[in-house]
């Protein structure tokens, strides 16, 4: 499309379906992180990793 041309509004609907795409993907990538690093923090050893806060709890947080 030469630079003097504005563009149509199909262009403008295949950018905003491109656009709307990678936020859906960029989203479901967020959500999938959350979850995995919810279920991380329940694994003892992995949450002594992953965080410094029960150490400055006066009493430690224990499971079972």
């Amino acid at each position: 499309m030469p630079k003097h041309q504005k563009p149509d509004r199909t262009e403008y609907l295949r950018i905003a379906d491109q656009v709307g795409r990678r936020l859906l993907q960029a989203a479901a990538a967020l959500a999938i992180a959350l979850v995995l690093a919810q279920a991380a923090l329940h694994i003892p050893m992995l949450r002594h990793l992953l965080t410094v806060v029960d150490s400055w709890e006066g009493i430690p947080y224990r499971t079972g």
